[in-house]
């Protein structure tokens, strides 16, 4: 298996989606903007051909822009029966209506390595994902200092979000050691962008750390995870996640009452 530091390029399988499981050295923050211009990326071709739009994700999916538009603090905008991994790519604070090709490329890789999650294709979720953090890292930075600090700030968070939907992949494959390890570097930086993203970082950590899965249960769930998909690799510590359940529902109630996160950005 290739084990890949995220101080550096993770690496990239363009002529095949058979990506090698990536296990990485999340223990150091992913770069930020380094000043060099993206390069070009191929994208994996879908079914009916053609590249998908970010305006148009695949079936089951709410768009990107739905999700952007969604208050952070407004937890049960993420509670309908349609369902990504963890996280989109961008939050409120990224409605602006013209994106350069850099975000617009985050969103349709962020959209696929959701699609392949959902789909169980783990290593196509996770070089999707990888690509997103290159992505997110090479962007050019603004002339202007408050583009440029948006910048910065907006590549944390997609940083963060991206990590842990990777930390996610790793628990899907029943990897607790690795979900444990990008999952509080994702803790690391989301403690400098948003109180909410701070709070699911913490709360997978940990559970993953005891290998509590009522814990990650309730966490699925607050993350919109409600497609059925399992935990764990023994059959006795597996857990199910899916909207239909009594589980589900009672949880979902337990998050809308709870008091409201309110973003704490930088």
């Amino acid at each position: 298996a290739t084990r890949v530091n995220y101080q550096n390029t993770p690496p990239r399988d363009n002529n095949s989606m058979g990506s090698p499981i990536l296990r990485a050295n999340y223990h150091n923050t992913p770069p930020q903007d380094n000043g060099m211009g993206s390069p070009m990326r191929m994208l994996p071709p879908r079914s009916g051909g053609g590249r998908p739009s970010p305006n148009e994700p695949p079936p089951s999916f709410p768009s990107p822009e739905r999700i952007m538009r969604a208050p952070s603090h407004d937890l049960s905008s993420h509670a309908d029966s349609s369902s990504a991994p963890f996280f989109r790519a961008f939050t409120e604070d990224d409605q602006s209506s013209e994106k350069d090709d850099e975000e617009m490329q985050i969103v349709e890789l962020t959209t696929l390595g959701n699609d392949y999650f959902a789909k169980g294709e783990y290593d196509n979720a996770m070089n999707m994902y990888a690509q997103v953090l290159q992505w997110s890292s090479q962007k050019v930075p603004s002339n202007d200092p408050r583009k440029r600090e948006t910048s910065k700030q907006r590549s944390r968070n997609v940083t963060a979000r991206i990590l842990i939907n990777i930390g996610a992949v790793h628990i899907q494959r029943g990897d607790t050691e690795e979900a444990k390890s990008v999952l509080q570097t994702a803790l690391k930086i989301s403690k400098s962008i948003s109180k909410q993203v701070e709070k699911m970082a913490s709360s997978a950590s940990s559970s993953a750390n005891a290998s509590q899965h009522d814990n990650m249960d309730e966490l699925f769930s607050s993350m919109n995870l409600s497609s059925t998909a399992s935990m764990g690799s023994g059959s006795a510590s597996r857990a199910t996640y899916s909207s239909t359940t009594s589980r589900h529902k009672e949880l979902n109630e337990i998050r809308l009452k709870s008091d409201a996160v309110t973003a704490d950005v930088l």
